[in-house]
């Protein structure tokens, strides 16, 4: 029995349900007779509408899968020619010119930074666990250079006399800290668990995010740890060390800074042994305890005799803390510390070279299992 209304037709079987560029149904399955067949959305004479990404593009491929899609294959961000995230068309020129690529990678970069500047943040109190850390090794040694110095004839040792060994020992502790990354374990944890996983498909540098993140999260540490170098060179100015001259500060601060990229350059190069080694932790901390005797952090290099000492400044970790310390006390006058500079320079370089190679080496081996 015919159970349709009158006026309604039935639909055929065969008739096509889907259009090339339609949208879902293109009409219901009953349709009065005496309303015009017309797609909703379509006036009658119009084009019919085209669904959302079902233009072809080359060789067949819808143009969603040809160029990305926003948020996701492109991390958030709008394929080239395909207009911005928000759907409108880019300046002539704008994603393809270096200020455009500057633009992005500032804006990707910058949203890492942002995210280590947070994390540096809610981390307070581990940030002050480290602070108050930092007293015990700085006494321990202060005193024991204190009885060493008692039984001294002339009160010099390896050159220097007791007020500048305890300067030396307050401010390379202090520069330790300022330098010293502490990131090899959560690089070797991206790599062991998979996590390096989501850095690879998103159109980032994992260097390019970690230096950026690293540099967030040490703005407000490195804040208070300059506050205290500060201090100690104002308690040692007080008790009879020569003022600083305007031209050593920024000398420092040029030898700090390129020696943060140093040890930097040094443990992300270091993380690439974790694509090898199953269980790397002990490797750091082993590591991380000779890095800090060769590079002067714990006694001055003096103390290791000047044949070792000529050795030390072959190798890269003389220039981490040693050297940025002893341009501040002015133990190396202003014309070394340019020739200083340049070498960290040249580290710089040939560590960076490492690093690529030893990553890109790493990546042939990465399974990228988890994540």
């Amino acid at each position: 029995m015919d159970t349709r209304r009158p006026g309604m037709r039935r639909k055929d079987s065969g008739e096509q349900r889907w259009r090339e560029g339609s949208g879902t149904n293109d009409q219901p399955d009953d349709q009065p007779d005496d309303q015009p067949n017309v797609r909703m959305g379509e006036e009658a004479g119009d084009q019919p509408l085209e669904k959302p990404g079902s233009k072809q593009g080359s060789g067949g491929l819808p143009g969603n899968l040809l160029h990305g899609r926003a948020g996701f294959d492109n991390g958030g961000l709008p394929a080239r020619g395909t207009g911005t995230a928000d759907g409108k068309q880019p300046a002539a020129g704008a994603g393809s010119s270096w200020a455009g690529r500057f633009r992005l990678a500032a804006g990707k970069y910058g949203a890492a930074f942002k995210i280590g500047l947070q994390a540096s943040m809610e981390y307070r109190l581990q940030f002050l666990i480290g602070l108050v850390s930092l007293i015990f090794p700085i006494g321990i040694q202060s005193l024991i250079w204190t009885a060493v110095y008692r039984s001294s004839a002339d009160g010099v040792l390896y050159g220097y006399d007791y007020s500048q060994m305890i300067l030396y020992t307050l401010l390379s502790g202090i520069v330790t800290k300022l330098v010293m990354t502490q990131l090899e374990h959560t690089i070797a944890e991206d790599i062991k668990s998979g996590g390096l996983n989501a850095y690879l498909v998103r159109p980032i540098s994992y260097f390019g995010y970690r230096l950026s993140a690293y540099a967030g999260s040490r703005v407000i540490s490195d804040t208070v740890l300059l506050g205290l170098v500060a201090a100690v060179l104002l308690i040692a100015v007080r008790y009879g060390h020569a003022p600083l001259p305007p031209v050593r500060l920024a000398l420092f601060a040029a030898a700090l800074l390129l020696a943060a990229a140093v040890q930097f350059l040094l443990s992300y190069a270091i993380c690439a042994l974790a694509f090898r080694l199953a269980e790397i932790s002990y490797f750091f901390v082993i590591t991380g305890l000779i890095v800090q005797i060769v590079s002067g952090g714990i006694v001055p290099l003096e103390v290791f005799g000047e044949t070792v000492n000529g050795w030390f400044s072959l190798l890269p970790f003389k220039y981490t803390i040693y050297f940025p310390v002893n341009v501040l006390t002015g133990r190396i006058p202003a014309s070394e510390s340019l020739g200083g500079i340049a070498i960290q320079c040249g580290w710089i370089v040939i560590l960076a070279g490492t690093a690529h190679i030893a990553w890109r080496v790493g990546l042939k081996r990465y399974v990228g299992l988890g994540g």
